[in-house]
């Protein structure tokens, strides 16, 4: 008498749709600490005592109302088909050049605050 494991065929679709499920979660989790981060540096940046220039306000604001409206544009597609792993990384790199942007509007600030405080020094 043999005994044994039988392979099961359906076992790598199985094992397939788990690594999918897996990397979605993933993706999530990510896209939580994007936002927590984006938050964090939008916080700084409106934390910050002296305000930009106009002209480089309105640029700065300019741009991340286009990285915002990516970021809803992933975020309905995603809803729309939340197995799509390719929208949810394309929410992911928005997300990211969103803290990209968000960083250097805090240290843009930074500059322009130090700027003025020599200009008053001098």
């Amino acid at each position: 008498m043999t005994l044994g494991i039988r392979y099961w065929k359906d076992f790598d679709l199985l094992r397939a749709k788990n690594n999918a499920q897996y990397t979605i979660s993933k993706l999530e989790e990510a896209e939580r600490h994007y936002q927590q981060a984006s938050k964090a540096l939008a916080e700084a940046f409106a934390s910050q005592k002296e305000g930009l220039r106009p002209e480089v306000a309105i640029v700065l604001k300019a741009h991340l109302d286009i990285i915002d409206f990516s970021i809803e544009a992933c975020q309905r597609a995603a809803f729309r088909d939340p197995s799509n792993i390719d929208v949810r990384n394309y929410l992911l790199f928005a997300y990211s050049k969103k803290i990209e942007l968000l960083g250097q509007m805090v240290a843009i600030k930074s500059a322009s605050s130090e700027e003025r405080e020599a200009d008053k020094i001098l």
